[in-house]
């Protein structure tokens, strides 16, 4: 399966916010060769906020910086309906990104293809520490049949 590139991630992300009642315009954070999260991202002055109400970033400023050992204030291990996915810190679940904490691109090779057919793509873990993992902690192989899920932010 692929997600169809940006756009079709942004629309994966946008039709379960939709299906969730959640109003405003929602994107996935991805990067590929085609633009990068920090391009594709309004820059928010206001806290990102899980759907249960926990606060993962008081800014995008907050969201990219190092805040002594960790960037999150909270793991993103929540979905569209406030459901925790996290499934427990031993179990690692995967997150497709290949972006880096700064919002940028990490490996040019390593998307997917431009998220729309195989190779390999670059994943974060979102129920590790709070550290840069949580957006990139190397690659996988896009065809692997592991669940992998997305990011989606508010816009």
């Amino acid at each position: 399966d692929t997600l169809g590139g940006l756009q079709g991630a942004d629309d994966i992300c946008q039709g379960l916010a939709d299906d969730a009642g959640l109003s405003g315009v929602y994107k996935a954070w991805l990067s590929d060769d085609t633009g990068a999260a920090a391009t594709r991202f309004a820059h928010a002055t206001v806290p990102y906020v899980r759907t249960d109400s926990v606060t993962v970033a008081d800014s995008w400023s907050d969201l990219i910086t190092l805040k002594g050992a960790n960037y999150l204030l909270a793991r993103i291990s929540v979905d569209e309906n406030g459901n925790d996915i996290g499934g427990g810190v031993h179990q690692f679940h995967g997150v497709w990104s290949n972006t880096s904490v700064s919002g940028e691109q990490v490996l040019d090779w390593a998307s997917c293809g431009n998220w729309s057919a195989a190779g390999s793509g670059g994943v974060g873990i979102f129920n590790t520490p709070l550290d840069s993992n949580w957006t990139h902690t190397g690659t996988a192989a896009c065809n692997s049949g592991f669940e992998r899920h997305l990011y989606c932010f508010e816009q």
